[in-house]
């Protein structure tokens, strides 16, 4: 816990990452447990300022020769109820 502790305290100390990030992050994330898809790509878009589409085409690593993302460990695909629709859920 003490090294989990300390961890948390360089990234703050000496990264540019946003510290509430690394709260909720580190809150999150249970090393050993099941990934938790709790993102919402709404929220992920909108906090990045990029569109629906462009997200999704990251995802699938439209862009990249190299894998980048890959799906059921990165993010999970998830029908909505009683419609058709398709969202993505992202982990930390």
């Amino acid at each position: 816990m003490t090294i989990h502790l300390n961890f948390i305290r360089l990234l703050k100390q000496f990264t540019s990452i946003d510290e509430k990030f690394i709260d909720i992050f580190f809150k999150k994330f249970k090393i050993g447990n099941e990934l938790e898809y709790d993102i919402n790509e709404k929220d992920v878009v909108k906090y990045l300022k990029i569109t629906n589409r462009t997200l999704r085409e990251r995802l699938n690593n439209n862009y990249s020769k190299n894998i980048l993302y890959i799906e059921n460990v990165d993010f999970i695909k998830r029908k909505e109820k009683n419609s058709s629709k398709i969202s993505y859920y992202l982990n930390y």
